[in-house]
């Protein structure tokens, strides 16, 4: 749940995270955190876009709870997705993370040991799978 909102005009493309090296290897230590989709507490991150065009992962605090990620104060400029970890048994976008998607105007990924998916809310699509982590 986010309760501040910057004004945000770039979104990503949904297979920007899997084609970025270096958000790649910070979403393996995102999923590494919760224990490779093992844990039933989710970790979430903003992928925010630098001015040189790479990706980078800013990750909120770490909260604790089962099968959320709550975030609360001012999302980071340069925020084009939020992404966030799943257990491997829902490796796809809830129903909350397509209304989240919808109603703050930037794409939610999900990340799962097997599976990276995407919602911009009114779709959802896989992005990778299998052994997405091409950077180890």
């Amino acid at each position: 749940m986010l309760v501040a909102l910057l004004s945000i005009t770039a979104t990503a493309s949904a297979n920007d995270l899997v084609r970025d090296r270096r958000a790649i290897s910070q979403s393996w230590e995102l999923l590494r955190t919760a224990k490779y989709g093992r844990a039933t507490t989710e970790r979430a991150a903003f992928l925010v876009r630098g001015a040189d065009g790479g990706l980078e992962l800013v990750p909120w605090k770490y909260g604790a709870e089962t099968l959320r990620a709550t975030y609360r104060g001012t999302i980071p400029e340069g925020t084009v997705a939020i992404v966030h970890t799943h257990p491997n048994a829902t490796p796809y976008p809830s129903r909350g993370d397509a209304e989240l998607a919808r109603r703050i105007g930037l794409p939610v990924y999900v990340l799962t040991r097997q599976v990276v998916s995407f919602t911009d809310g009114s779709k959802t699509e896989v992005v990778a799978r299998g052994d997405w982590n091409r950077s180890r």
